[in-house]
């Protein structure tokens, strides 16, 4: 689940299909971008400059259909098992409904 930086309301899934997706009040949360590091982690950048993962600068909009994979590790150490999934006509969330870490899957 994302809150709000500006109201701090829950921001449902349903409102994170979007390429600057806004919270129930009309706020704007941010926009999806990718960062340029090996990885091509995928966040939502909010007055941020720089990846929240490794500290890339470098930020890139996320094309729609673009495939995404989850990398959300639960508590137990077990990384998140379903496929990757197309942004913006799948996701986010990715099927198990998580939005904490992401990447951009190499074609």
């Amino acid at each position: 689940m994302i809150e709000c930086p500006v109201c701090h309301d829950r921001v449902y899934n349903n409102l994170l299909r979007e390429e600057n997706p806004k919270c129930p009040n009309g706020h704007e949360i941010g926009r999806w971008v990718s960062c340029e590091n090996e990885e091509k982690h995928v966040y939502l950048e909010y007055k941020v400059s720089e990846c929240p993962y490794c500290g890339n600068k470098t930020q890139n909009l996320v094309p729609e259909g673009t495939a995404v994979k989850c990398l959300h590790v639960n508590v137990a150490g077990m990384a998140c098992i379903t496929r990757p999934f197309l942004w913006i006509k799948e996701g986010p969330p990715c099927f198990m409904n998580h939005v904490s870490k992401m990447k951009i899957v190499s074609a």
